[in-house]
Parts: C-alpha cells; structure tokens; sequence
C-alpha cells in the first residue's frame, strides 16, 4: 500500500522508487492540486493505467513526469489516451517493450517542449517512432530531446533524429565517448548547392556584373565574357537538424572534439551555427581545445 503519513495541499514534488503500487488507494488528506513534479521508478507491482489516469485527474498542475520502467500496467490492445494537457518536461525509461509501446501510444501530452529517452533499445526506438505517427503531431511544441545512454547508438540513432527537426537542443550521454561520433558526423553532414551558370545577376566578378547591369554590352558579349567570372561559391545546406543551436556532449575526448570542431565549423559555414555547447566536464578535451571553442560557441554544463 502506497501511504505518505502526511496531510498536506501544497506538495509540489513527489519521488516514488521501489514501492509496490498493489493495494494503490488515495490517502485520505493528501491533495495533489499542486503537484508541479511527478517520478516513478522502479516500482514492486505496476500501476494499472486506469488508475495512474486518476491519479493524474489529481494533478492538473503536472509540469514534469518521469516514468522510469514498468511502472504503468498497459493492457490490451487499445489502451485508453492519458492526457496530461500541462506537462512541459517528460522523461521515459522502457521495461517491457508491450508496455512500454502502449504507453507511447497512449501518452497525449501536446505541451512537452523537454523529451528525456534513458537507456532505448533498438526495437524501444522503433516502437517509439511509431508512437509518433500515432497522432500528428505527437510532440508538436518540442524543442529539447535528450538521449541518455542509448543502447541502440550509433546506427539507429541517427534516422532517428530525422523524427525531430524542430529540435534547437539535443543532448548527447553515453558510457563512451566514442559512441557520438556517428551521430557527431551525421550533425555534420551538408550538401552543396546544384551550381548555376553565372549570369549577370549570380557573377561574382563585380565589374562585369556592373557593366552588364548598365547595359553597357548586349547579351552575347556578356555571355561571351562571363567565363572569365569566378563561379560562385556553392552554399551549403545542413542535412539533419537545421534549427539546432545548443548541443550537449558527453563524455568528451579527443576523437570527439574531432568531430566537434567539424560540426561547428560546417554548420557555422552553412548558416546554422552551434551557438553553446554543453557538457559534465571538458578535463577530457586535448590542448589548445578549449580556446578554441570559446571562440566559437558559449561553452555550458549538463
């Protein structure tokens, strides 16, 4: 039986680990109205969904919700929708993937602009993209995803990005520095833009292009001219994430500051820059590392 010993209405904060949610009833005096912060994890037996839906009917302040493994009890085939219309933050560990998928399915929350995804499997990654087109959009208002020690790194991870292209914050944390670099190259990633024959209008050299604006040689001659004009520089084009401006990475070493300076330097060159970059620590970064990003992005903690 879940008891709290306490009567209270202003409970803003409410941590549950380890306790069985079998004998789950109310406890006579204590108020949820203000509950602002809501985690479960590691629960003895889960909680049947109709059940957490009451319990949620309870907090209509609900801001933030970890649900860490089996802790709801999603049965059949067609679970009812649990909506939590005023969660901001909500993060998610799976157990078993059937309740883990139903869970996905069933969670309507369109205010989520935070997205925490602890410990995915290749096959909880899929199930959670299916979630996604499960209602559309599912996340229509969210603007930082955390990955935290995927299991399915590196090839899984980087199609799944493509799921989230509004994102402006992605946090990276793994037990190994070296499993982001995949997902570091793919952040990298451009494409040029198809070249165009230059005209007046794209030439590069600015007499030539000033004498044809004038009128001061017909048509042929400029076409005649033009191949001595330099070809414009292609511009290129990010390929995965281009609204991202703050990228947290962790841990960090020398094969990833590699493929760091790549990705800030090609998304700067493209017009998307890294504006911060977020880490636990940077002890792990080679010499002359760090001046080199403070000259290039604010450098922050995760």
């Amino acid at each position: 039986m879940v008891s709290f010993g306490v009567k209270t209405d202003v409970l803003s904060h409410l941590e549950l680990k380890g306790v069985s949610f079998e004998n789950f009833r109310p406890v006579d005096g204590l108020s949820l109205r203000r509950l602002t912060s809501l985690s479960l994890a590691e629960v003895v037996a889960t909680l049947p969904s109709t059940q957490f839906i009451t319990l949620l009917k309870e907090a209509p302040e609900l801001e933030q919700l970890s649900l860490l493994g089996d802790v709801v009890q999603m049965g059949g085939n067609a679970p009812c929708r649990i909506h939590i219309p005023s969660l901001k933050s909500l993060t998610l560990l799976p157990g078993s993937l059937f309740n883990f998928k139903h869970l996905c399915n069933a969670l309507t929350t369109p205010a989520v602009e935070e997205l925490s995804l602890h410990h995915l499997l290749t096959e909880s990654m899929e199930a959670f993209v299916e979630s996604l087109h499960f209602s559309d959009p599912k996340y229509p208002v969210l603007r930082s995803l955390e990955l935290r020690d995927p299991i399915a790194f590196p090839d899984a991870t980087k199609s799944f990005l493509t799921e989230f292209p509004s994102i402006r914050q992605l946090t990276l944390v793994a037990y190994r520095n070296d499993a982001h670099l995949p997902v570091l190259d793919a952040l990298a990633a451009v494409s040029d833009a198809p070249e165009e024959s230059p005209d007046a209008s794209t030439c590069t050299c600015e007499e030539l292009a000033s004498m044809a604006a004038r009128g001061d040689f017909d048509q042929l001659d400029f076409d005649r001219a033009v191949h001595f004009c330099p070809p414009p520089k292609n511009k290129l084009s990010i390929l995965l994430l281009r609204d991202l401006e703050t990228l947290g990475v962790t841990p960090l070493g020398e094969a990833v500051f590699k493929s760091l300076k790549k990705v800030i330097g090609d998304r700067m060159e493209a017009g998307s820059p890294i504006k911060t970059l977020r880490s636990s620590t940077y002890d792990g970064l080679p010499s002359g590392a760090g001046s080199w990003l403070r000259e290039r992005v604010s450098l922050g903690s995760i």
